[in-house]
């Protein structure tokens, strides 16, 4: 990422983020994946700062994330009253996480090949 006043997905990283929706991953999730990709530990704002996602579409896209076990997350307490503050990293290894992107798509593909199967068999009965 560039560093300005503020973090930003670069040109490599907006052609991850391309390359990851066009592989089936939802725009905002990619988004965010590739904003934690570098290993760094980002809070929510650091997120919506550095993908200029809203604060609702980040924890959305949070919530993917966390139920694919891509990411981990961290409670940071406040030194003042409040909730506490959560920091987010990927869970593992970012070759780790691309084998089981590669992994889901590989399968989706097999599906819609046995659909695509069924479709000729069925064809054969017109």
């Amino acid at each position: 990422m560039k560093e300005s006043q503020i973090m930003v997905l670069d040109e490599n990283e907006k052609k991850f983020v391309k390359l990851l929706v066009d592989l089936g991953m939802d725009k905002n999730v990619a988004k965010t994946f590739t904003s934690l990709a570098n290993g760094d530990e980002l809070r929510s704002k650091q997120i919506q700062r550095t993908t200029g996602l809203s604060q609702p579409e980040v924890s959305m896209a949070i919530n993917s994330l966390k139920e694919d076990d891509f990411i981990q997350e961290r409670m940071i307490e406040r030194e003042k009253r409040g909730r506490p503050m959560m920091a987010y990293s990927l869970a593992k290894p970012l070759s780790k996480v691309m084998k089981e992107i590669e992994n889901r798509w590989r399968m989706e593909k097999q599906k819609e090949k046995r659909k695509i199967e069924k479709a000729k068999e069925l064809i054969k009965e017109f």
